[in-house]
């Protein structure tokens, strides 16, 4: 590793886990300096991922980019360890220039889904799903507690009609 400083981010392999974002869970990216010797790792708390289901109907897996054929796809999840004490969902739709193409906030049920309603897909662009779970009920807050969230890989789909 080369001498400078850096941020410690989780594995962004589809592992069931996700950093806790939680006011307990040590929120912020770990920071580390190496300068010649050798460092040892920073730590963080993590915590179950928000069990994403489908993406339009398609099993999420071990294939990390999830083709769907509408341009309303439907996303399912289903409540965990984790996000059993969650009270709204927050499904955020991010493009791939990484601004946010839709987002929704809805109650919390045992097993949610709900169908995308933002802006036109572009036909080959890469999205990104992301759910958040959230321990207040709505209308949430702009600060809020986060409970959990889907991986990032686990949420990536593209849109050939």
């Amino acid at each position: 590793m080369l001498d400078g400083k850096y941020v410690v981010l989780a594995a962004f392999g589809i592992d069931g886990n996700v950093q806790d974002l939680s006011s307990t869970g040590m929120a912020a990216a770990p920071r580390v300096t190496v300068s010649g010797a050798p460092v040892s790792a920073a730590s963080f708390k993590i915590v179950p991922a928000v069990d994403l289901l489908t993406i339009g109907g398609t099993s999420v897996g071990a294939d990390p980019i999830v083709v769907v054929s509408t341009a309303t796809p439907e996303f399912a999840w289903s409540r965990g360890s984790v996000d059993a004490q969650a009270q709204t969902y927050r499904v955020l739709v991010f493009d791939s220039r990484g601004e946010q193409a839709w987002s929704h906030d809805m109650a919390a049920t045992a097993n949610d889904s709900v169908a995308y309603a933002g802006s036109t897909l572009q036909a080959g662009m890469p999205y990104q799903l992301r759910i958040l779970a959230i321990k207040e009920t709505m209308p949430v807050p702009p600060t809020f507690e986060q409970l959990s969230q889907t991986e990032d890989l686990a949420g990536v789909f593209t849109y050939q009609p």
